[in-house]
């Protein structure tokens, strides 16, 4: 089988599209900014098989995320990278374990503010003529809600039960 030959040969940008192919959660983006973000890392540093990897290396590459990435996307992508180097060393392809390292991701505040819509902006977007009111509502229902958009696409009215939401969210899997 060629799949289980590349996951064999050791090499991590082989194993990481493997890992991606076979990724079927909701944040596979996630997982495909990795792939793309260590092919530009690889491309200065010689971390190219399981056999590279130890935590100086991790951390080089972590420090890439950051000067890379902006906002908590170099946490995100680092904790897809974990999880698939994670899983590499359960399945014993990777001796490294990336378990002990904790790399830390300050939050520039500056880069993470959010904008948001006051009332009297809402009651303007509520009130002008719309040919879809149902995305107009949608979106609205969103802003004060806090309801991401692809979790509203997926609610029916025995989504609501005794005034709670049933349904997960999509990409954290805690209940609305």
């Amino acid at each position: 089988n060629k799949s289980v030959a590349k996951w064999q040969n050791g090499n991590i940008l082989a194993h990481l599209q493997l890992f991606s192919d076979n990724y079927t959660k909701e944040d596979k983006n996630k997982v495909t900014g990795v792939i793309e973000k260590w092919k530009l890392f690889i491309a200065k540093s010689n971390t190219k098989m399981f056999t590279d990897l130890n935590d100086n290396r991790i951390k080089h590459f972590v420090d890439y995320l950051k000067t890379s990435v902006s906002g908590e996307t170099a946490a995100s992508y680092y904790n897809k990278f974990k999880q698939f180097i994670e899983q590499a060393h359960a399945d014993k392809f990777c001796e490294y374990s990336i378990a002990s390292f904790r790399p830390r991701f300050r939050k520039d505040k500056s880069r993470l503010k959010k904008d948001y819509l006051v009332r009297s902006e809402l009651e303007i977007l509520n009130n002008t003529p719309n040919d879809n009111t149902e995305a107009g509502h949608a979106f609205i229902f969103g802003c004060l809600s806090g309801i991401r958009p692809q979790d509203i696409r997926t609610l029916y009215g025995k989504s609501v039960r005794n005034g709670r939401f049933l349904r997960k969210q999509s990409k954290t899997e805690n209940v609305l």
